[in-house]
């Protein structure tokens, strides 16, 4: 599969409300997603999920770095050019009332975007929203009601029907269930995988839900403190994780007995006072191993072989090799 979106290097950097200091949320992450696949962004809150979603939206302007849709930098694209490619990517948020406007109708909610984008006249439209509705599984009398009057689940519903009301090429779902029922969740994720199989859509999930990343996903990154740190085939990555921090997170979401032992310490530092070297090395159980290597030098993510093999960002990787 070809790539559609491509990061390479990407930095994203916010300045301290009231402060001086600044916050580097996404430092230097280079990924790639192919089209039609599915993959997903892992790590605690404050890892940099978000962030890097909202800058692959267009919704924050990195600092560095570039980012290419079918090799194009987004960068050295017009005005006009980035408006259409907005088309191309939505993002499904996390809370599906917070992000639907409650003073407009299901129809107006759908036919919106049709209009910015100057798409159709309004029967056009208004025939499209009747589509959406079916597509996600509403019934196309709920074109009239607002909101307030649907469940979460279906307000998640509306949500994804508005995101593809301009046929996207690329979802991107911030915690698309995490405020969902778990019978909901379900249905949500049934529904998703669905919509991807019959739009040939391809999706990013941000999320901290391992056991989403199993179901639906076919590639993982994980996060800490803006950078990746593995990046792995799904079914590679539950069946031997590379990186301790990933060996915790895969421990912590199997409920493994040793969990707890994988980290030093369950405090993360603070995003505005990272220890030098390797971020994670406070808390990872095997530093002793290399000595002082891990505080004063950070690593690089390095890919352990050919395209589609693990990327791990871990010294005790080089003294594993040595032996």
């Amino acid at each position: 599969m070809s790539a559609l979106v491509e990061l390479v290097d990407l930095t994203v950097a916010y300045a301290e409300r009231g402060g001086e200091r600044r916050l580097k949320a996404v430092d230097g992450v280079s990924l790639s997603l192919a089209r039609g696949s599915s993959a997903a962004l892992v790590g605690e809150s404050g890892s940099g999920k978000s962030t890097l979603a909202r800058a692959l939206a267009g919704l924050v302007e990195p600092e560095g770095g570039a980012i290419r849709f079918d090799g194009r930098e987004v960068a050295s694209l017009s005005q006009a050019e980035r408006f259409a490619l907005r088309r191309r990517v939505q993002l499904v948020f996390q809370d599906p009332f917070a992000s639907l406007d409650p003073r407009l109708s299901v129809e107006e909610l759908l036919g919106e975007p049709l209009e910015i984008h100057r798409v159709g006249d309004a029967r056009a439209r208004r025939a499209r929203s009747f589509a959406l509705l079916e597509a996600v599984g509403l019934s196309t009398q709920d074109i009239g009601r607002y909101p307030h009057e649907f469940s979460g689940g279906q307000r998640q519903r509306l949500a994804i029907a508005r995101a593809l009301a301009l046929e996207p090429e690329l979802l991107i779902l911030d915690e698309p269930t995490s405020a969902l029922d778990v019978s909901v969740q379900a249905q949500i994720l049934n529904l998703l995988a669905s919509l991807r199989e019959r739009f040939g859509l391809a999706y990013l999930f941000i999320t901290h839900d391992l056991s989403l990343v199993h179901q639906m996903c076919e590639r993982v990154a994980v996060m800490y403190f803006g950078r990746v740190v593995e990046e792995n085939d799904v079914a590679a990555f539950f069946r031997e994780p590379l990186h301790p921090y990933s060996k915790a997170l895969v421990a912590l979401a199997r409920r493994a007995a040793d969990a707890r032992t994988l980290l030093v310490s369950a405090e993360a530092p603070s995003p505005f006072d990272l220890p030098p070297g390797c971020s994670f090395h406070p808390r990872c159980p095997r530093r002793a191993e290399l000595g002082s290597r891990c505080v004063d030098e950070r690593p690089a993510l390095e890919r352990l072989g050919r395209e589609r093999a693990p990327s791990v960002a871990c010294h005790l990787l080089d003294s594993e090799r040595a032996r």
